[in-house]
């Protein structure tokens, strides 16, 4: 009978798997395993989406207005500042 190297590390791979599939297993539960966590980034993206869906339902489209301003854009007389759609896009959040 022949013993070399090569039976050793057979034993040895066996003795590993053996104390492996003896040893208890932990487990986790469905819902930690599960868990999602978005980045700050995600978060506050969330954050502007929830307050877009709430002011959707609070706009209505005005047909007199939107005909009132079509009518001075196709004119060239609608001039807005720079400032003032910016603070009105800011007070809107």
């Amino acid at each position: 009978m022949i013993i070399n190297n090569n039976v050793q590390a057979i034993a040895g791979a066996y003795a590993v798997q053996q104390n492996r599939a003896a040893a208890p297993r932990r487990t986790e539960s469905v819902s930690q395993a599960s868990e999602v966590v978005f980045s700050k980034q995600g978060q506050n993206f969330a954050a502007l989406l929830q307050k877009l869906k709430k002011n959707a339902d609070r706009d209505q489209v005005r047909p007199d207005r939107v005909e009132s301003l079509e009518s001075l854009v196709s004119a060239g007389a609608y001039d807005v500042s720079n400032e003032n759609i910016a603070a009105s896009m800011l007070a809107r959040f």
